[in-house]
């Protein structure tokens, strides 16, 4: 709320126009949209994606999502993609590597909500599909995960 002067020299609570547009948070995140205020706050409703390999590069690109998603208050997808016919066992390996791969890159911890996803198809395809929505897509090299 915000405050007004009144003539007495006293403060009196003004409340604030009605509707959508009178919403606090940035353009984009809630303001005008319709949706809670709070929706620019939750790092549910925030995302940074990152798409890795295992390579130096993309563990360079982690620790700059990362960073990104704890600035954003967002959470962090961390996404690694096998080929189309990749089998099961390929996809729980992948996803333990996976986890210590962010272990290794941040053995303290991200900071901010992290959520690893392994995924099959084309690296670039599926990056731009499980990126929609999120305000940042990074990417790294194109090694092995290892």
């Amino acid at each position: 709320m915000s405050m007004s002067s009144r003539a007495d020299g006293g403060r009196q609570a003004r409340r604030p126009a009605a509707g959508p547009a009178a919403q606090p948070g940035p353009a984009g995140h809630g303001y005008a949209t319709g949706h809670p205020a709070h929706h620019w706050l939750d790092p549910a409703s925030r995302r940074v994606v990152v798409g890795v390999d295992g390579s130096p590069g993309s563990a360079a690109a982690f620790v700059r999502a990362a960073a990104q998603a704890r600035q954003r208050s967002a959470t962090l997808d961390v996404v690694y993609v096998l080929p189309e016919d990749a089998d099961t066992r390929a996809a729980t390996m992948a996803r333990v590597m996976l986890g210590e791969f962010t272990r290794r890159v941040c053995p303290y911890g991200v900071g901010a909500p992290v959520r690893l996803r392994v995924e099959r198809g084309n690296p670039e395809a599926v990056l731009l599909l499980v990126s929609a929505g999120a305000e940042l897509l990074i990417t790294g090299g194109r090694d092995s995960l290892a």
